[in-house]
């Protein structure tokens, strides 16, 4: 998308620059959103759905509240003024504004966006704002201010053009700088992760599940769509610029079930990897959210695909491994590579961050490579193949039996395992043996002499050596040895810790301390974060822990363990 088009959207995983089509929203970002689906967008069941035209010719569903024309929490403007003038875009949308104490600076009839000039934003707070949205907009003001996006939002003085924030049903704002007075609308439920969610609106950005290449990393469940909601779900089309690759874990993204008819998703990654716990529950900016505001108002880049490498070239070559290099790509920070393997396919090589990598723990002699270039802005092609032949295996020699191993360093749940090198033997195999399965577990495979085996349980374990070559040729195992473990010193698994409390809380960081437990032997700290998540773990009663939220509440819980097992969470406590 041409970056001259002012309703843009600068995307950066999720952030698009300046943009009025939208699509729904995240609002409630720091609560159990499937609740709050009427906060994040208005529906259009009875009301009137409106059809606006952009003067490119695209087509945007609105819904018309009160005369006001919404697209999930995205107010567009005036309803009337729209249908009967459409929506104008203008070019050079990082330069249009003048004098920011003229109200009609930047208005291009009857309503565009535009960046706000020296990425200063003028506020004004309502006194019709509850406690808690206040709160979360002092959040979200200082998280915007603190991140280095180059925008700096200000308590207006003589500005003409400035974001009103008001109390509303819902969490609502428009894009970019609209000229004049425009609102940022906050429902005293929204929280922090949606006023800096909607403040993403007013500096410029659209949703990330809206960008014009969202199919490519989105699969969209229309059926689980509640049809009044559907039209939350529209593409931004041509009036917005995605920047840089998509971003999951954008602030501005949905979550999973977002608009949801059944409780199930709405929209599944394509990326298997993702974890529905965080996308769209996010109260920070992403790194590529900072980078997108940076592009937009500090004179950042919209990076652009690299190129596929070339001039693949294997050297250094033995019976197990080589080096592979290739021509270095502009732009690229990393790259991926793939090796093939008969009957599986094309399977990870490693990466690197450089032009070359060693490829080792081979064993057929024939090995194909290749390798693509990857930055913020995605991935090129995989380059072509090359076949490489590794030196010939024949040079192996014959693998003798290893000697018996032995042990040290034995506790309750572990041991050290040792043993002699071995002729012919490349690397080895520790195996444990497992009573369940009747059947020896692999380890792990080492190049040293020594293991250490840890995690068991039980009172005894018997163990082996197993020798390998990197030809392939039969593996020798060493005979097994019987290990008695130590006793424990525990009978039970310890109490619920009690009395949490905090002191020395600051922005960033707080000291947590409870009771000691009798017979504890460590403890495990958790905070919420829509779900519980691990944050620390001490020997004590006692930890400093870096908060989820600085300047925020967070909520804190603990546990306690031992040899025999882990207690129940405290109750949990809020710290500020």
């Amino acid at each position: 998308m041409n970056k001259s088009s002012l309703l843009t959207t600068a995307v950066s995983a999720g952030m698009f620059a300046v943009s009025v089509l939208a699509s729904a929203v995240t609002c409630a970002a720091d609560t159990n959103r499937t609740d709050k689906d009427h906060l994040m967008g208005f529906s259009s069941e009875g009301r009137k759905l409106v059809t606006i035209q952009a003067n490119d010719g695209t087509e945007i569903t609105a819904v018309d509240i009160n005369g006001q024309a919404f697209v999930g929490d995205i107010l567009l403007g005036n309803t009337e003024d729209l249908l009967k003038h459409g929506l104008i875009m203008v070019d050079n949308s990082k330069e249009v504004y003048q004098s920011d104490v003229n109200a009609n600076a930047a208005i291009i009839y009857p309503n565009s966006g535009a960046v706000w000039p020296n990425g200063v934003v003028p506020y004004v707070m309502s006194s019709s704002l509850s406690s808690s949205a206040r709160n979360a907009l002092y959040y979200a003001i200082d998280h915007w201010n603190n991140s280095g996006t180059g925008v700096q939002l200000v308590q207006r003085t003589n500005e003409g053009s400035y974001i009103n924030m008001i109390n509303a049903g819902g969490c609502y704002s428009m894009i970019g700088r609209q000229g004049g007075v425009q609102d940022l609308g906050l429902a005293s439920n929204c929280g922090n992760g949606a006023a800096v969610h909607e403040i993403g609106h007013a500096v410029g950005f659209y949703h990330e599940q809206s960008r014009n290449d969202r199919d490519n990393y989105l699969t969209i469940n229309w059926g689980n769509i509640s049809p009044s909601m559907q039209y939350n779900f529209q593409k931004m089309g041509s009036n917005g610029m995605d920047y840089g690759s998509y971003d999951y874990y954008s602030v501005m993204h949905y979550f999973s079930t977002a608009f949801s008819i059944n409780g199930y998703p709405t929209m599944v990654p394509t990326d298997s990897s993702i974890n529905l716990s965080v996308m769209g529950f996010s109260q920070v900016l992403s790194n590529k959210d900072v980078s997108a505001a940076s592009y937009l108002y500090d004179g950042g880049v919209n990076p652009s695909l690299p190129a596929t490498p070339s001039d693949l070239v294997a050297s250094s070559i033995t019976n197990s491994a080589f080096n592979l290099t290739w021509s270095t790509v502009s732009g690229a920070s990393q790259y991926d590579v793939q090796r093939w393997i008969d009957n599986t396919g094309w399977v990870s090589a490693g990466t690197s961050t450089s032009n070359t990598i060693n490829i080792s723990g081979l064993s057929n002699t024939d090995q194909w490579v290749h390798v693509k270039a990857k930055n913020n802005a995605g991935s090129s092609d995989y380059s072509d193949y090359i076949h490489v032949q590794l030196a010939d295996i024949a040079q192996c020699d014959g693998i003798s039996m290893p000697a018996e191993p032995v042990t040290s360093n034995i506790t309750n749940s572990g041991f050290t395992l040792s043993w002699s090198a071995t002729n012919g033997a490349d690397y080895y195999e520790v195996q444990i043996w497992n009573q369940d399965t009747s059947a020896w577990d692999s380890a792990a495979n080492v190049n040293g002499t020594s293991h250490d085996i840890t995690g068991l349980t039980g009172t005894t374990a018997y163990a082996r050596v197993v020798a390998h070559n990197n030809c392939n040729d039969e593996p020798q195992a060493s005979s097994w040895i019987t290990i008695t473990l130590a006793a424990t010193s525990c009978t039970a698994a310890p109490a619920t810790p009690t009395g949490l409390t905090f002191s020395n809380s600051s922005y960033y960081q707080f000291d947590a301390s409870w009771n000691q437990v009798a017979g504890a032997t460590s403890y495990d700290v958790q905070l919420w974060n829509g779900q519980w998540v691990d944050a620390t773990s001490s020997d004590n009663a006692a930890v400093s822990v870096d908060k989820l939220y600085p300047g925020g509440t967070d909520y804190v819980q603990v546990s306690a363990s031992n040899a025999c097992g882990t207690s129940s969470y405290s109750n949990y406590v809020a710290v500020n």
